[in-house]
Order: structure tokens, then sequence, then C-alpha cells
């Protein structure tokens, strides 16, 4: 029997969730896909309330919305109020999206059995489109290139973590539809396909947590259903097969071993993630009752970070994550909300774990795909564009298992404002797709000669999304090249301020427009860990002679930056001035120990040598 076609939007979910992007944006993997998200899980939400014949389980709806009004006053009493409200562009994770994920998980009770199953198949689809998608990217190039993205794959994410992440939710479930005798044969092939791809994915990724998350939850399948699985011979085929299919992903092991298992700044992965905990665990012990609110974390960072993070990682971005859900949590809306949110996942689990034991094949998949992508939380956090998808699928699964109440009535009367609001979605994500195109030509017509356009395009970006705070450092950056334009980059700068009060980029932004030692203070003040804002201060009270301040500030930008040379050559180039041969010479030798062959050090040299006064 087809499904009714009303099924589709739940059923493109996954879909969407897993392949919106445009390569045109300056971050192709995040307007377009939250936009998209957003907008098609309100589509569904809409539909379902409308159509769907199932009710609501009353116990795990009431959790829900404790945890949601603890997370919304968490957001009013936060640091950042509107972000924790909308979430930031780069994670979209405040308030909006957990009451994304809440009417994801209506949907999937309100679907009931017959749509889960069209989800299922909808997973399939998206597993397949993973699955080619990072065939490419691993035989020829990604499709679309991100900056910085690494050797290990991307997928359509963009991020290896987003991935592992990814394959993790969507490969168990293709594996159930392949091996459920309920569906059709070409369903079965697709989710055989989409199963396949998803390993080879996972396996490219090179992301430690999703790997041992998967692992975990195969070995924990297969002991639930051993008794199924031995009574049925093509089950028993399946698994010859599974290994076969491990062996593959094992092939792409190989060479991305290396790229796992790196470094991380000067740290290895796991040192790496133990460090981050334990600046989190700092973190939550200030605001361990109300937290900072969600998207806060990044505001509090620079108040909690120490000497040894910074040397060890320095901050070429400033970390919003704690990389551990319940310590992400804690931080973001303190321990009453970890709470409500371990409350929810017990409930919850409970008719998960029956459904894993006991359910149909696919359904099995379902839920081990929710623990997978669960499990892989313990070493990353909850993913905006991934969170819907598993709420859908869990609420699917608790229909599957409960009797719910009967709300049939008060769900069609919530249909039309759902429909609005997805309206209303998709005309904000077409603004944001358009004001991070504007910001790509932007960032492209920088240079010589097209200034004018790259401001022009940094102002409109502005134009169309208003709130976002990069945007407007973007249109600062773009206008600071001149000293007349200066007014309108701290105009720039003054209107991010009115939406993010607390934005620890705008001090650093604001004294990169000034270049002053007063404005560098600031940004220090903000944050006095930041090794590049010690170089600047340096540097502004040289150009101002106050050199005794300027050599503080470089040296103490060695005690953060130790691998760093151009405090070094900061240093020797002030020695030199002040004929300070003896400390002139330590101070060159250890900037050529950083960086051997550098032209500056070589020209300081020289200088030296023909002052008369050689370097050893």
């Amino acid at each position: 029997m087809r499904a009714p076609r009303w099924l589709l939007a739940p059923a493109a979910v996954p879909v969407v969730a897993t392949m919106a992007m445009d390569p045109a944006g300056q971050a192709p993997f995040g307007p377009a896909k939250w936009a998209a998200v957003t907008t098609v899980v309100l589509v569904a939400a809409a539909v379902a309330a409308r159509r769907g014949v199932g009710g609501v389980d009353r116990r795990s709806a009431g959790v829900w919305l404790a945890f949601l009004g603890w997370t919304a006053v968490s957001a009013f009493g936060g640091r950042d109020p509107w972000y924790a409200m909308v979430g930031t562009p780069e994670r979209h994770a405040g308030l909006l999206l957990w009451l994304l994920a809440f009417a994801a998980f209506l949907t999937g009770q309100r679907i009931a059995v017959a749509g889960a199953r069209a989800v299922a198949r909808g997973v399939s689809v998206a597993a397949v489109a993973l699955g080619l998608y990072a065939a490419v990217e691993l035989l020829w190039r990604a499709p679309v290139v991100v900056d910085g993205a690494g050797n290990r794959l991307g997928g359509p994410f963009g991020s290896a973590a987003f991935l592992g992440a990814a394959c993790c939710l969507l490969g168990p479930v293709a594996l159930g539809v392949a091996a459920d005798p309920s569906f059709a044969r070409r369903w079965r092939l697709t989710g055989g396909a989409g199963a396949l791809g998803t390993l080879v994915a996972l396996a490219g990724s090179g992301t430690r947590g999703a790997w041992l998350a998967a692992l975990a939850v195969g070995i924990v399948v297969a002991a639930a259903r051993r008794g199924a699985i031995a009574r049925r011979p093509e089950l028993v085929a399946a698994l010859v097969a599974g290994a076969v299919l491990v062996g593959v992903a094992v092939a792409v092991v190989g060479p991305r071993w290396g790229d796992a298992s790196s470094t991380v700044g000067r740290a290895t992965p796991a040192d790496a993630r133990l460090d981050e905990w334990r600046i989190g665990w700092r973190a939550l012990r200030r605001d361990w009752f109300l937290g900072v609110g969600p998207e806060g974390y990044r505001t509090v960072f620079p108040a909690v970070v120490d000497d040894a993070y910074e040397q060890a990682y320095g901050r070429a971005v400033i970390p919003d994550r704690a990389h551990d859900v319940a310590l992400d949590l804690g931080i973001t809306v303190g321990l009453p909300g970890v709470a409500a949110y371990g409350a929810l996942l017990v409930l919850v689990g409970r008719r998960v774990w029956r459904v894993l034991r006991a359910g149909p094949a696919a359904l099995a998949g379902m839920a081990a795909g929710v623990v997978a992508y669960t499990g892989q939380q313990v070493v990353l956090f909850p993913i905006a564009e991934l969170e819907p998808v598993a709420w859908l699928l869990a609420g699917g699964l608790v229909a599957a298992q409960t009797r719910p109440i009967d709300g049939a009535r008060r769900a069609r009367a919530a249909a039309p404002a759902l429909a609005a609001l997805a309206a209303v979605a998709a005309v904000v994500g077409l603004l944001d797709v358009a004001a991070d195109r504007a910001l790509a030509r932007s960032f492209d017509a920088l240079g010589p000669g097209r200034r004018g356009t790259a401001v022009a395009a940094a102002r409109l970006a502005t134009r169309l999304r208003p709130d976002q705070v990069r945007y407007r450092v973007a249109a600062a950056n773009a206008l600071m090249a001149r000293p007349s334009d200066r007014t309108g980059a701290l105009a720039q700068l003054d209107a991010a301020e009115q939406w993010s009060p607390n934005e620890p980029a705008l001090p650093v932004a604001r004294a990169r427009v000034l270049g002053t030692v007063t404005a560098w203070q600031d940004a220090i003040a903000v944050d006095p860990r930041r090794a590049d804002s010690w170089i600047e201060l340096g540097e502004a009270a040289a150009r101002n002679g106050q050199l005794d301040l300027a050599e503080g500030a470089w040296r103490r930008a060695t005690e953060l930056a130790p691998v760093d040379p151009v405090p070094w050559l900061d240093l020797t180039r002030l020695h030199l001035d002040r004929a300070q041969w003896y400390d002139a010479a330590d101070a060159l030798a250890s900037a050529e120990a950083l960086a051997p062959g550098d032209p500056r050090a070589a020209a300081l040299r020289g200088e030296m040598v023909r002052a008369g006064h050689p370097p050893p």
C-alpha cells in the first residue's frame, strides 16, 4: 500500500537536513541548511497536526515542557538574550532549536507507525545521498570546498564531526530498512546502499567519538536481538555482509587514521578533549544554577580559560561548545536544565529500548540510530541540523510503544499557526541565505581596486540580517581599510553590540579599527589570555613611543604563545632600537629556533652584523 502523500513532508526532513547547502554562500552548510531544516520541520508539523492520526504522550510532553520552560528562563536571564533565543549563525543552538526539536517529537507521534516507516524511507534516501557525496569527496575532492576542513571527510556538512554524527543517526536506520522484509525490494536495496555509504563516510570522517558510539550500539543490538538473529538465516547473512562492509570501511580508515589521531595544537586529541572539559567545568562552577543561557559559553570562555589552554591551542576562534552534551547543557541552562533533559532521555529511552529489543527491523534501526546519535554526544554536543531528525525518529518510536492521549482536535487547531511559522521561517531563512551570499561577494572583492564592491556587499548583508554580528564585523573590516571610513566601521560595531553586548569578538574588532593602546587594553580586559591581543598592544605601544609597555606586552605574548616567533621578532626589533645587543641576540635566537629561515629574522640578523654586533 502506498503511503499517503502528506507523509512526504516528514519523510523529507532527514533528506533536507542532510543535503541542503548553498555553494555560493560564505558558509555553504550554515544558513541554507538551517533555513531548509526549520522550514521543512514546521511544514511537517503543520501537515501532521492537520492530517495525523496519532496522539501525544502526556508524560514525555510534560517533561519536554519543563525543559523548555527552564531553557527559556536561562535564555532571558543569560548573558546574550537575543542569541540565546534564536541561536548564533554558526551553531543555531538557541531556544528556537529546542522548540523545533519538540515540534519534531510531537510530529513523530502524530504520524504514528505508518509515518515512522515513511520517515525511515526518507532516511534511507538521505543515507544514499550522503554516501555518494562522501564517495566523490574521497575519490576526487569535496563538491563544496570549505576552508580549513583538513583531510578528513566532511561530507554534506563540511565538518568531520558533524558527518560522523550524521552517520551514527542515519546508518542504522538505513540498515534496518534493508533488513526489514515488510519493505518493498527497491527500498531494501536503497537501505543497503545507504548503510554502505554511511559506513564508508563514518570511517573516512576520522571521528573517534562516532566510531565508538557506532561500535557500542552495534554490540548492544546484536546482544539484544541475538534470539531473533539466530532464528532468521537472512539476518545471519546480513551480518556476514556487514562484516564485509566493515572490511571495506577499514580500507578507508587506514589513510584517515593519521588525521584522526593527529595532534590538536600542541596536544593529542584525547588531551584536547580533556582540556576542553576542564575549562568547561570551570565555567559550570561559575553559573551552575541558571547557566549562562543557550549559546552563552563563548561569552564566558575568556573569563575561565587559563594560560595552559592558550599555550596549547591558541585562539584562532573563541570556543563556543564544551564538547560533552551534559557539560554543554550545564554551562548554558544550569544543572536544573540538565536534570530535566536527563529525565527526558530516560523516559524516552525506555520506549526506545523496548523497540530496539523486540520491534520490527526498521523501527529497531531507528532506535539504534537515535541511541548511537545520543551516545556520540558524550564527546560532542547537540547539532542543530540533526537534532530535529533525531527527535522526529524518537517521536515515532514513542508512538509505537505507548497509548497516547487523543489530541486530534487541539492538533488540528494548531495547524494554521504552524503553517504561518513555516512561512516566516522560509522568509527569514531566505534573507539569511542572501546575506551569506553577499558576505561571500564581499570577501571575494577584498583587495586593491575592488574595495567599494566589498563594502557595498558587506553593507547589504547587514541590511538583510541586521542582527547577525558576523555581518557587522565583516562590514567594519571592509570599511577600516581607509581612515576616512573608520567612523562607519565603528558604527557597524556599535550596532552589533546592541544585539550582542557580551560578544567577545567585538572588543578585538574595535581595537583593530582604532589601533590605539587604550583600545587594545580594553580588549585585553575582556579576554586577558588572548596572545594576539598582547602582540597588537605591543605594536600600538611601540608606535606611541611607550617602549616599556610594548616590551611587557610582547613578553606576555611569548608566555601565552610559546610557538609563535612574532613576539620574539618584535622584541628583537625593540632591543635593536635601544642598542641592547645581548638582549636582541637572545630574542633573535628564540625566534630563529621557532621559525628557522624566517625572512624577518634574517633581516634582523643582517642588521646586527652591519652594526658590528653579530649574534652568536
